[in-house]
């Protein structure tokens, strides 16, 4: 192995592995939480993975298969589950779902896997210890008693459908994840479905049948509901990962990360009366904005580290996250556009590398040149990442070092909040979570936004001087800001509250000007920086004028720009012609410097003037 660093490996053989994940050890106790690795195999069987319990340097080895249990009921094929809210547990202690007294007392044996389907993943459930796997095109959960039952899908079909779990199907199931409040996500070709159980189930039902074109007339609530999130990538997913500090989901194409935040239960289930009439008038917006580009460009293929656009993948086979918001790449090294007719192809060996994608979009190469085909990362309770490869029957462990996410949340707040941290609970502020805490209205255009002034002063200059300094404002309960964008603002709020903002690049320049009207030089970079990552033939142009125009902090965005241009002059002349022709009506001096600098004459014509 060689890479940008060196870490300690470790290397065992399992036969037909598909999958490697982990889960709350049954019977552990949330006071003193212990944690259980899994391998799954294409046959399935669960391998505890024993030894290793604080890194990879000790002894590993498979234990014995898990010994599951199944339920048999001739009256009762789909057993009602209580909802979350409403399970007992012991004091301090996760177990199976308790069944509803309605729902005769099935027959327990021991569970037999399908000998015809492949059985793969596991993505753990951290409000009820329980685990979620892959049996066919159907998913399986695994409760902390060992109890399995399948919850979505059907091992053979593939019409990918979504309702109720008994009903719904999947086309091409992968890559399972599941977020803080016991939600299932996999992908499926180019979209993401999300799987709900319990409560959640009910409530995604209801949603369901509160849409005028939706099928689903009624009946009982189901123990489990599929849903297709309101996306759809260019091309089919290969890594799906969730990011616990900014409650999203990061999903990967061959070259690309994605970002998509996540509905917190306070937005998915409505925030008061402003909300209501915001319904009534049609204004309301259907869930969380578009996915946002996080790093990579689409079907640009190389192995440059660098922050979000200007870095590039080759190959990606599989997401990872740790719960410092970071997230595991792993690539194969060879494009996956190279033509399949060369002829060195079959003498080249394959190789693996792992990227890890900060926060901010950040990527750095950590291991490169691991000899094989390894995918379906997993970060393991001791901090290692677990790597899988099928052709070779092997599991590979990396000690990198990664800090795990949690694999247990108390019962009684089961689906309340994701995991916490400052910028959750802060955002949580803003999003209303706690009622009647804001002191302070913004109106911006025709949007009115409840937030804390303390918090405004604290974190923007701009609202420091309003809200503390000698204006009129400084005992206000509500203020406007004219000539701005309602969207934009709110990103800047997120930013303001949280540090952090998924800014679209259709929003990237009204962000950076208003973050610079509001003195938050640092989202005003970050948005340039989105400008600069999505520019193209067509927009350099405008953005180059713009930035002309506004200079002061615009400048390094106005010289990336320049450079740009320079790249792709015959681009922009093939395919953008007017622009120029804009360019020169609106700055004639610009025209004459790009035009020089593009023939290699511009340092001699300055010589010239000394």
């Amino acid at each position: 192995m060689s890479g940008r660093e060196q870490y300690f490996q470790c290397r065992l053989e399992v036969t037909s592995i598909l999958g490697v994940g982990s889960r709350l050890l049954p019977g552990t106790t949330l006071s003193a939480p212990k944690a259980q690795a899994l391998v799954v195999t294409e046959s399935g069987e669960f391998l505890p993975l024993e030894g290793g319990d604080t890194d990879a340097h000790g002894p590993l080895r498979l234990g014995p298969p898990l010994e599951l249990l199944s339920t048999t009921s001739p009256k009762d094929p789909e057993p009602q589950l209580m909802p979350p809210a409403q399970q007992e547990f012991p004091q301090g202690q996760h177990n199976s779902p308790r069944r509803s007294p309605r729902a005769a007392a099935p027959a327990l044996s021991r569970w037999r896997p399908c000998s015809d389907v492949p059985y793969s993943y596991v993505a753990a459930n951290p409000v009820d210890g329980s685990f979620f796997c892959l049996e066919g095109f159907s998913v399986l959960r695994v409760s902390g008693a060992d109890l399995v039952e399948r919850v979505a899908g059907d091992m053979y079909e593939d019409s990918g459908g979504d309702g109720p779990g008994s009903e719904a199907s999947f086309r091409v199931p992968h890559f399972l994840t599941c977020d803080s409040y016991g939600t299932l996500y996999l992908a499926d070709g180019p979209e993401v479905r999300a799987v709900y159980t319990g409560a959640q189930a009910v409530e995604a039902a209801a949603r369901a049948r509160a849409q005028p074109a939706n099928g689903d007339g009624g009946g009982e609530d189901p123990p489990s509901y599929v849903s297709t999130l309101p996306f759809q990538a260019d091309m089919d997913i290969w890594g799906l990962a969730y990011d616990p500090c900014a409650h999203a989901l990061v999903f990967a194409s061959k070259t690309a990360l994605y970002r998509w935040a996540l509905e917190r239960r306070g937005q998915a289930q409505g925030q008061g009366q402003e909300q209501e009439e915001r319904r009534e008038e049609g204004q309301e917006q259907a869930g969380p904005g578009a996915p946002v580009l996080f790093a990579g460009r689409e079907g640009r293929v190389g192995g440059a580290d660098g922050r979000g656009a200007q870095a590039r993948f080759r190959d990606i086979r599989g997401l990872a996250a740790d719960a410092c918001g970071c997230v595991y790449v792993v690539e194969g090294e060879g494009s996956p556009y190279e033509d399949e007719d060369d002829e060195d192809e079959d003498e080249q060996e394959e190789t693996t590398a792992v990227r890890r994608v900060a926060p901010d979009g950040s990527v750095t190469t950590l291991v490169a040149g691991l000899a094989g085909e390894w995918d379906r990362p997993a970060v393991l309770p001791n901090g290692c990442l677990a790597l899988c490869c099928y052709a070779e029957n092997a599991l590979m462990l990396l000690d990198l070092r990664l800090r795990p996410l949690p694999l247990c949340a108390p019962a009684a707040n089961a689906g309340a909040h994701p995991a916490r941290s400052l910028p959750s609970d802060l955002g949580a502020l803003l999003d209303g979570e706690a009622e009647g805490t804001s002191d302070l209205t913004i109106t911006v255009a025709d949007r009115r936004f409840a937030v804390h002034r303390l918090i405004l002063s604290a974190r923007c200059d701009y609202f420091k001087q309003r809200l503390t300094g000698h204006f009129a404002d400084g005992a206000a309960t509500e203020l406007s800001l004219p000539d701005a964008d309602p969207a934009a603002f709110e990103l800047l709020l997120r930013f303001v509250y949280t540090g952090r903002a998924d800014i679209p690049p259709a929003l990237a320049q009204s962000v950076a000007e208003l973050a610079d009207r509001l003195l938050l030089p640092e989202l005003c970079r970050a948005a340039q920086g989105v400008m600069l990552a999505g520019v193209t033939a067509e927009s350099v142009v405008d953005s180059l004028l713009w930035a002309e125009r506004h200079g002061g902090i615009f400048s390094h965005l106005h010289a990336g720009l320049r450079a740009w241009y320079l790249q792709h002059q015959v681009e922009v002349l093939e395919h953008a012609r007017e622009s120029l022709e804009r360019l020169s009506a609106e700055s004639p001096r610009l025209m004459v410097e790009l035009l020089a600098e593009g023939l290699g004459q511009w340092s001699p014509l300055k010589e010239r003037r000394r």
